[in-house]
């Protein structure tokens, strides 16, 4: 075939070359002389079965069968070289070659994609486990430890750049490297899983994130324990990124932002800003079951971080503070979803003064969350303790926003 100007001769490689195995090889080590071969991954197209055929195209027939022969016979002959060279152990070749199914479509017959697939499905199944030993093989990093050191610093650049998409590509391959050559428990590979974890993140990927935080997480613990500023920093980058994944993932994030609580707690002391915020987080995680839910297990350990969170901010910021307004008003929010009314209605009244005291109009969104939850306390407390409060607290919702609607629609009440 000739294409192109000026005009370039092209042969099949079925013609000129049936396996180009050797070819490839020689290409390979011209261009990188001083690499190693990792892998070798060769397909075949199945082998045909003998047709029959008249005698004036008999002499093309033998050559074409003598090239299918050739070219497995060059398989087979790479193969046992490759053994030689790197021990029978040592998997650097794979031939993978549909051996039946394929015997009478022929390389041009593409209308036959469904019959192709069908035995090639077949024959992976076989070849399973070789399949997955080529796919470990070409996944096992073969640079050296500077290609890889390479890779980290660009990465680097690139997160920096706030470029995260191609610094998740590059840390990928920096940590694969050196897991493979250095381990998983040294600071170098940890420093690498780092970045990676937080890029996944940044790029909004949070659950390939989780999994990196969680062996960041482990390796620090046995590295400098688990109240170290860069175990608990860390801990806290795991809460966020579970708590990304969704709300099934809320209460394990709370669950981390607890436990990074309790490590400063111990290290720095209770009445601190990170200790306190790291509460109020559980808290917040720990309160999003539904209101007035008798099936969600979580509501004691949102009262009592969400308790401990507003009694800090207090104490270290002062009453009128925002942050710990807000912390208060969170946790009568949940006495209140958690069907302990009279405790709730004293939280909301101690909520409500403090916003007086800020000079908070009425209309403030803040003042009209808290006079919802008065109104709701006083409510729960007329109608008594129905078994039915949760359909109950439906229907009001559902009304509620209807009566919205109608505003928005009509400009009124």
């Amino acid at each position: 075939m000739v294409i192109g100007k000026p005009p370039i001769a092209f042969v099949d490689g079925g013609l000129g070359n049936n396996n180009p195995i050797l070819s490839l090889i020689d290409e390979a080590r011209h261009l990188w002389p001083k690499r190693d071969i990792g892998c070798i991954v060769s397909v075949g197209t199945g082998i045909p079965a003998s047709r029959d055929i008249g005698r004036t195209i008999m002499p093309l027939f033998d050559s074409l069968k003598a090239m299918v022969v050739d070219s497995e016979k060059t398989a087979d002959e790479f193969r046992e070289d490759m053994k030689s060279k790197h021990g029978v152990n040592q998997k650097v070749y794979f031939r993978l070659n549909v051996q039946h199914g394929l015997e009478q479509i022929g390389l041009e017959e593409w209308k036959e994609a469904g019959r192709i697939k069908v035995a090639t499905e077949a024959y992976t199944k076989r070849e399973w486990s070789q399949i997955d030993e080529c796919a470990s093989q070409l996944y096992r990093p073969t640079g050296s430890l500077q290609e890889f050191e390479w890779y980290h610093q660009e990465g680097y650049r690139a997160y920096k750049a706030e470029n995260y998409r191609q610094a998740c590509r590059l840390f990928e391959h920096a940590l694969a490297g050196r897991e493979q050559l250095l381990g998983s428990d040294v600071r170098e590979t940890a420093e690498t899983r780092k970045y990676y974890a937080q890029s996944l993140f940044m790029a909004g990927q949070p659950k390939q994130a989780v999994k990196q935080f969680i062996s960041l997480v482990g390796f620090l613990e046995r590295t400098y324990g688990s109240y170290h500023a860069e175990t608990l920093s860390r801990r806290m980058s795991l809460g966020e990124a579970l708590e990304k994944c969704g709300d099934s993932d809320q209460p394990a994030a709370s669950e981390q932002f607890r436990l990074v609580a309790v490590g400063w707690e111990c290290t720095v002391g209770p009445d601190t800003e990170k200790a306190i915020y790291c509460r109020y987080r559980a808290g917040l995680g720990y309160s999003k079951g539904e209101p007035y839910s008798n099936t969600w297990p979580y509501w004691n350990e949102a009262e009592q971080n969400l308790q401990r969170a507003a009694e800090g901010w207090k104490r270290l910021r002062g009453a009128h503070d925002d942050k710990a307004l807000e912390a208060l008003v969170a946790y009568a929010s949940v006495l209140l979803k958690k069907q302990d009314d009279i405790k709730a209605l004293q939280a909301f009244k101690n909520a409500l003064a403090v916003a007086k005291a800020k000079g908070l109009s009425k209309k403030h969104a803040q003042v009209r969350e808290i006079q919802k939850g008065i109104d709701d306390c006083k409510f729960w407390l007329r109608e008594g303790q129905p078994s039915e409060r949760l359909e109950i607290a439906r229907r009001r919702a559902a009304k509620s926003n209807q009566a919205i609607q109608w505003k928005e629609v009509t400009g009124h009440w």
